[in-house]
């Protein structure tokens, strides 16, 4: 029970590191260039390749394959957009 809490607590960290390194990311080419709209501080890095992966962009499909690899898990970006969406 104690290690679930705790198990739930870390996952939650690793979803703030990762929401915050993919505003971090994408701040410079909204800035500069006005590419995809303004950064999301609920959006992990994972969901915005997923999406990007979806409308067809080739550099997305290929970081999709990459992340899903990392990841060993097969679909990780995609599902990530329902999980973003649900939190």
């Amino acid at each position: 029970m104690m290690f679930d809490r705790f198990a739930l607590c870390v996952e939650r960290f690793w979803d703030c590191i990762d929401q915050l390194a993919c505003v971090i990311i994408r701040s410079p080419f909204y800035i500069l260039f006005d590419w995809g709209g303004a950064p999301s501080a609920d959006r992990t890095i994972s969901a915005y390749v997923g999406i990007k992966a979806e409308t067809g962009h080739k550099w997305a499909l290929v970081a999709e394959k990459i992340i899903d690899s990392i990841m060993l898990a097969p679909g990780h970006c995609r599902g990530a957009i329902a999980r973003d969406s649900r939190d």
